[in-house]
Parts: structure tokens; C-alpha cells; sequence
């Protein structure tokens, strides 16, 4: 059976249980509603609070990154020891599907609806793009949504694989959730630590230049 297109688990896990149940229309209105609440919010920063378009562009890119990341962390920290707790894991066992297919299934089931909505997002910045005067501006604006978007989709799956391995050894919901959430937590500060000290190795670099 086929990782993604074939798995069960996968599609289970990417769906939610009121999206399958829900009209063309619903589904239809589900989706329009993100590039719509996308557009309203970046008319809302330019015109009231005189936000220049390729900002907004930023803040679209590193907002949806922070928040993935956070959500993949905490969905597939829920998806093994769920099953257990339903008891729903031996099922899962006997069916056909190998360990792979199964770790996959739900890791990229928890990436599915995140990553889904950062592609919804993209008409939004690329109208914004298209309106800012300035090639320079445009420009940066652009790699820097690229590097949001990036950094998003690898710390996303690295912490989607992080919440998969505390599902599987923890026994409860919420203890999973938090060793993934606290591991998460250590490397983000780690990172804003390092940014810091070199932020400051820079300043005295310079500093020193200039006696």
C-alpha cells in the first residue's frame, strides 16, 4: 500500500471527522475561507494600521511557521498513545499496513490541514507582493516568506517525528504533549541564546573597529 495515496491512517488523521461528514458546499466554503480572512486581515494592517505590504508579507510567512510547528508538535504527540488509550492500537496492528506506513500515516496526517492552510495563504502574499512599489522591498519580502516557509516545513516534520517517538513511549495524552512541547521549548531557546550571542560578538566586533 502506497505511503500516502493508499494509507487509511493518513487520510483519517488529515481529515477531520466533521470535514468528512460535511456538503460540497461546506467543504467547498472551508476552504475559500482562508485565503478570504487572509485577504481581510492584510487590507485591515495596511489601511489601519499603515502596515506596508511586504511586512504583512512577513508576518503572514513567520506567523504560519511558529504556529505549524507548534501544532504538528502537539497533534502527533496525541497520535499514537490516542489509539492505545481508545483502544483502537491493536486494530491498527493487525491490519496491513507495515511500521512505516503507519509512522508516516500519521506524521504526515498531522502536517496535512497545517500545511494545507500555508498554501491557501500564498494568493493572499502573492497580491501583496504584487502591490508593493518597491523592487528592493518585493524582493526581501519574498525570501524572506521562502525562509519562513522553509524554516516551517523542516521544524514542523523534525517535530512531528519528536511528538511520534513520546507518543509511542508515553502513556497518557498530556504527558506526551509535554515532553514534546518542553523539548521544543529547550531548542527554540537554545536558538534565540545563540542569535543573541552573536548578535552581541557582532557589536563588539564593531566596536572594537572603532576606537
Amino acid at each position: 500500500m502506497g505511503i500516502i495515496r493508499d494509507n487509511p491512517i493518513f487520510w483519517r488523521e488529515a481529515v477531520p471527522r466533521r470535514l468528512r461528514h460535511a456538503s460540497d458546499l461546506q467543504r467547498t466554503a472551508g476552504v475559500l475561507s482562508v485565503p478570504v480572512i487572509t485577504l481581510a486581515y492584510a487590507f485591515f494592517q495596511i489601511m489601519v494600521n499603515s502596515e506596508t505590504p511586504d511586512h504583512v508579507i512577513l508576518m503572514f510567512g513567520w506567523s504560519w511557521a511558529l504556529t505549524t510547528i507548534w501544532v504538528v508538535a502537539a497533534r502527533s504527540a496525541q497520535a499514537l498513545v490516542a489509539e492505545r488509550l481508545r483502544g483502537t492500537w491493536d486494530a491498527v496492528m493487525l491490519s496491513r499496513l507495515g511500521p512505516g506506513e503507519i509512522f508516516f500515516g500519521k506524521l504526515f496526517g498531522a502536517l496535512a490541514l497545517p500545511w494545507a492552510a500555508g498554501l491557501l495563504m500564498l494568493p493572499t502574499c502573492s497580491l501583496l507582493a504584487a502591490i508593493t512599489p518597491l523592487a528592493a522591498d518585493r524582493n526581501a519580502a519574498l525570501v524572506g516568506l521562502a525562509r519562513a516557509y522553509g524554516t516551517g516545513a523542516i521544524g514542523s516534520v523534525c517535530c512531528g517525528a519528536v511528538g511520534l517517538c513520546f507518543s509511542r513511549r508515553c502513556s497518557s495524552v498530556w504527558a506526551a504533549e509535554l515532553w514534546t512541547l518542553l523539548l521544543l521549548t529547550v531548542v527554540v531557546a537554545a536558538w534565540v541564546v545563540w542569535q543573541i550571542a552573536q548578535a552581541i560578538a557582532v557589536s563588539m566586533a564593531m566596536l572594537g573597529t572603532h576606537p
